[in-house]
């Protein structure tokens, strides 16, 4: 186990290396908000932001990411869950558990008919689960305690 030395603000410049397969800075100790250029990396796979100080709301473009492992989880994320989102290719686990997300959780992530793991709770949404759920093929495990739903 490695223990990361890095802090601030994660680099917009990522976002530049589209063939980029894998990004993982889970518990990086990294705090702003989560570059919009971060979208364009349509080749990742994992995808794994968990575990820092990221704050402000998730920026739409990440609905651009090919992923098989979407973590926002343990952040300080805010807003709306953009219904972009729902245009992940291949998302085999979605994860924003442990933010301050407000509002309803999108139907339109019904969509997601790779996944198998969504986690919303920990957040603070107004809404129902979406009974477009009931219909993901693959999905085994869904969170959504500790919400106001």
């Amino acid at each position: 186990c490695h223990e990361s030395t890095m802090e601030g603000p994660l680099p917009s410049e990522l976002g530049q290396l589209p063939k980029m397969t894998s990004l993982n800075v889970a518990s990086a100790n990294l705090s702003g908000s989560i570059p919009t250029e971060l979208g364009l990396l349509s080749g990742s796979l994992l995808f794994k932001l968990n575990n820092n100080r990221f704050t402000g709301p998730i920026p739409s473009e990440l609905g651009r990411l090919r992923g098989g492992v979407v973590s926002l989880r343990y952040n300080q994320l805010r807003g709306q869950l953009p219904i972009e989102l729902s245009k992940i290719e291949g998302c085999q686990i979605f994860d924003v558990e442990s933010n301050m997300l407000t509002g309803t959780i999108p139907t339109e992530l019904g969509l997601l008919t790779s996944v198998h793991q969504m986690s919303f709770k920990m957040n603070s949404f107004n809404s129902t689960v979406p009974t477009e759920f009931a219909a993901l093929p693959r999905l085994r495990y869904l969170s959504v305690a500790q919400t106001n739903i």
